[in-house]
């Protein structure tokens, strides 16, 4: 099959046979599968993104790397890769999604807690809270360059209970002294966020 007839997208191809003999080309044919359009983050025109794009776009989530560092991977192998921004830009149209499953997951985590201390005869009413046994674990989200001290500007709390033996995790928090622009912190640059009695 004849290069020119090839044509690169994203992370797949287009591909279309000429004739040798009579010079007939076919039209050309998506050789990947294509993913759904996400409002605001996706172009509104054009070809739908193909699904690998959409998936690695997912797998930037899960790891502690950017769109940059994934073209540098990707080129220092030399494997063709979508540009950064179209890359970061599908990335966060997906983080509302991840965000509201993951708040679906521990919505029913705490459901399936509240109706195992029911069947074990535990004073648990609607709409009220319940004091369960649990432990609560939290990270700085700040890498640590240099010596042993550890920046305070971000914090993440995860919460365990320990009344069933799934142990699921029921609730996540998180601290920022960074806050948006025009907006208050919640915490002054100065105080402490790793202060215990905060949580």
């Amino acid at each position: 099959m004849p290069v020119l007839e090839e044509r690169k997208f994203e992370m797949g191809y287009w591909e279309a046979i000429r004739c040798e003999r009579c010079g007939f080309t076919t039209p050309r044919q998506k050789m990947y599968e294509e993913g759904e359009r996400i409002p605001g983050h996706t172009r509104s025109r054009g070809p739908l993104p193909g699904k690998k794009k959409a998936q690695l776009a997912l797998g930037l989530t899960k790891v502690p790397v950017g769109a940059a560092s994934v073209h540098t991977l990707f080129c220092s192998v030399e494997l063709s890769l979508p540009t950064k921004s179209s890359l970061h830009n599908l990335s966060t149209g997906m983080a509302g999604t991840l965000i509201s499953v993951a708040e679906q997951a521990l919505a029913d985590n705490r459901s399936t807690l509240r109706t195992a201390m029911q069947l074990r005869s535990d004073q648990v009413e609607d709409g009220k809270p319940v004091a369960v046994a649990a432990a609560a674990g939290g990270v700085f989200n700040n890498p640590c360059y240099k010596g042993y001290h550890q920046k305070s500007t971000q914090v993440a709390l995860s919460v365990r209970e320990s009344e069933t033996p799934k142990k699921m995790i029921i609730g996540i928090g998180f601290a920022n002294k960074f806050a948006a622009v025009g907006a208050a912190s919640a915490y002054p640059k100065s105080a402490p966020i790793g202060n215990a009695e905060e949580w």
